[in-house]
């Protein structure tokens, strides 16, 4: 004699007999309509491609359904104390629960070796866990401190709402990110990744309609999600800032009373192409869109604030240099609202005329030749003498009126540094958070 059948596979036998059970038809047949509760078990974010626009997630979900044409009498097997068995998914009916809008969907378990827990009552449960690509439109006007929520739909492709109708089985799922211990949420876990903080999932009822084809029933999951922005802080706002202050105290920095002024500029033309880097960077971490997020806008305007620093130090060496090489008077008011000390005591003076040589006149008749040759030679003696002086002097007045120029674009360094760097403080205030 051969061994006993098992008293589960003897079950399973008579249930899933062909004569009696079709799963190719729908349970409860026309005019009735199965009931379908779904369950979201699992959710962990795997990625959100921002050029893309999609998110990728693994998760599970539940089904649940009644099928009269399953199930046991549990008195005809008293030796059977188990209350469910495991009937293969490819032989009973499943409903054709899908994803909308899916981009890819890939099942973790292959539905030719997965298995459906059966109840004596004709309850069946199936597990549906998959690794998930669906499109998501972002908001990424705040990036990188932005909130995203995205839409996965679920629903039967060919049933109408008056032959299945899909129920979700919870609430609003508020869930903590890190998940809380076994023992707390039992075995949901629900979980964002290194750049992503799930917040919450919100699930609802939703219907599509078809023109001449009715009514389709829906669940709706609404991921909220939250960017950690402290990558883009560290790696590109941060940087940003330093970049930009030290352009602004490079550019304005009085070092020096030469003129030596193209080397800031050299440096601020330098750290704005550093800067216009950045701003590469972060669009291509975003899509195409009309505006630039919050952290480009920053960008843009450190951008903005050292090329207005690059065409003001352009504008004080030329006049620096203008000044220098064409003898200008520093005007009294000037000095007097740079330099505040500047009093008729240090004003400055006037450049002296250059002296003109007299002309040598004829010797008199009193006057002997020899005399007169000897005061010809003292006469262009007190003019050389008198020349060289006035030119000592006039040389003193350029030489003042260099340092006088020196101090006030000095003066001017220190007041445009000043007010580039608030501007800068004030920018970057504005758009860190």
């Amino acid at each position: 004699m051969g061994e006993p059948i098992p008293m589960e596979q003897q079950i399973l036998t008579t249930m899933l007999d062909p004569a009696f059970y079709d799963m190719s038809v729908r349970p409860f047949g026309e005019g009735m309509i199965l009931y379908i509760n779904i369950t979201l078990n699992t959710f962990r974010l795997l990625n959100m491609d921002q050029v893309e626009e999609t998110i990728q997630f693994q998760n599970e979900f539940l089904m649940m359904w009644m099928d009269p044409g399953l199930g046991w009498n549990r008195s005809n097997y008293p030796e059977y104390s188990a209350i469910y068995v495991m009937a293969p998914e490819a032989q009973v009916f499943v409903p054709d629960v899908i994803y909308y809008s899916t981009i890819d969907s890939f099942p973790i378990v292959d539905p030719s070796i997965a298995y459906a827990i059966v109840r004596y009552d004709g309850w069946i449960r199936l597990s549906m866990p998959a690794t998930v690509t669906v499109p998501c439109s972002l908001h990424l006007a705040n990036f990188p401190y932005d909130e995203q929520k995205c839409k996965v739909t679920l629903g039967s492709w060919i049933f109408r709402d008056d032959q299945i109708v899909v129920l979700p089985t919870d609430g609003p799922l508020i869930k903590p990110d890190p998940p809380l211990a076994l023992g707390q949420l039992g075995s949901i876990t629900f979980t964002g990744n290194s750049e992503w903080e799930l917040l919450s999932i919100d699930v609802s009822r939703d219907f599509m309609y078809i023109e001449d084809d009715g009514n389709y029933s829906l669940i709706l999951y609404t991921v909220h999600l939250k960017r950690k922005p402290v990558y883009y802080v560290m790696v590109i706002q941060a940087p940003t800032l330093i970049i930009g202050t030290i352009t602004i105290f490079g550019m304005f920095t009085p070092f020096s009373q030469r003129m030596e002024r193209w080397q800031k500029v050299e440096l601020g033309l330098n750290m704005l192409l550093a800067i216009s880097m950045m701003l590469n960077l972060v669009s291509s971490m975003m899509p195409k869109a009309e505006r630039l997020p919050l952290l480009g806008n920053y960008i843009i305007a450190e951008i903005f604030i050292c090329s207005v620093g690059i065409i003001v130090s352009i504008c004080i060496l030329e006049l620096h240099s203008r000044a220098d090489q064409r003898n200008w008077r520093p005007p009294d008011l000037l000095c007097r609202l740079i330099l505040f000390s500047c009093r008729k005591r240090s004003s400055p003076v006037a450049l002296p005329d250059p002296p003109r040589l007299l002309p040598i006149k004829p010797p008199t008749e009193k006057e002997t030749e020899d005399q007169h040759k000897l005061n010809v030679v003292k006469n262009q003696l007190s003019q050389t003498l008198h020349l060289v002086r006035s030119y000592m002097d006039r040389g003193h007045v350029e030489e003042e009126w260099r340092l006088l120029w020196t101090r006030i674009f000095d003066r001017l360094d220190i007041i445009f540094l000043v007010l580039f760097q608030v501007a800068n403080i004030i920018c970057s205030a504005m758009f860190m958070r």
